[in-house]
């Protein structure tokens, strides 16, 4: 890494071990970034930045870039690359979904976290986990489930157009294990589910965290992909879109309220 930015180390460093991603998030508030424009913008305080969609799932992306190297090699002589500090360049885009290092480390950074990040310089942290075939996880119908986790997850859902249902039911590592924790399974339109579930933690670690509560998430395509156990276990929602857009409708404030 000899030369590399700070923001860039620090970035590897978090690549590696999770544990330094608040080191790296609250480093890049501060740091240099570098984004591009097109070429024949005049320079001025408006800028358009340039974004690009995934060639697999078709979602639009605005790059960004921790080392002013990068961002070259990545535009070559296709566009301007321009220096801002990561606040203003996180202000100046939100609503975009940003794509740090697309290159390399490839980072997706989603509206919903991003204006979290610049609210309280928090970001939540996402472990994934593989299952392979056969070896999947015991569920089944919940238990008590507290009112704090239905509340949080009514108004987080309810700000959340693309995600159609929520269902909860009880985890079990291996036969055996002990106390379940909770899985819930969002419904989502297609192409949504990665940031339905990076909205969700976002808006729930840290009272999950406070209540010392373990809650593991998937995603599927309602209805087509529902999993079978819903309806072997005859479990029902405990959210629906219909609900969410009441909710709205009604003037509710929707925002996260501390436990």
């Amino acid at each position: 890494m000899a030369g590399a930015s700070v923001l860039t180390q620090l970035l590897v460093r978090a690549t590696r071990d999770l544990r330094y991603e608040p080191a790296f998030f609250r480093a890049l508030l501060n740091a240099t970034v570098y984004a591009h424009v097109p070429l024949g913008d005049p320079i001025s305080r408006r800028l358009r930045f340039i974004q690009f969609h995934h060639p697999e799932t078709g979602q639009l992306l605005l790059p960004f870039f921790t080392d002013k190297r990068k961002a070259r090699a990545a535009t070559g002589s296709d566009a301007r690359v321009v220096t801002l500090r990561g606040r203003v360049f996180l202000e100046a885009t939100r609503g975009a979904t940003l794509m740090l290092n697309p290159n390399d480390e490839r980072g997706t950074l989603y509206p919903e976290e991003i204006d979290v990040l610049l609210r309280t310089g928090y970001m939540a942290r996402f472990e994934s986990t593989k299952v392979q075939l056969g070896e999947e996880p015991l569920v089944g119908p919940t238990g008590f489930t507290p009112a704090w986790l239905l509340d949080l997850l009514t108004v987080s859902l309810a700000a959340l157009s693309y995600v159609k249902v929520g269902y909860l039911a009880s985890l079990h590592a291996v036969p055996g294990a002990g106390a379940p924790s909770l899985l819930l399974a969002l419904g989502v339109d297609a192409g949504r589910g990665d940031r339905a579930v990076h909205a969700v933690i976002t808006a729930l670690q840290p009272a999950c965290r406070q209540h010392q509560f373990a809650l593991d998430i998937i995603h599927f395509i309602e209805p087509v992909e529902r999993p079978a156990w819903v309806e072997a276990f005859g479990l029902r929602p405990v959210y629906e879109k219909s609900w969410g857009e009441r909710l709205i409708s009604n003037g509710q404030p929707i925002s996260i309220r501390k436990s």
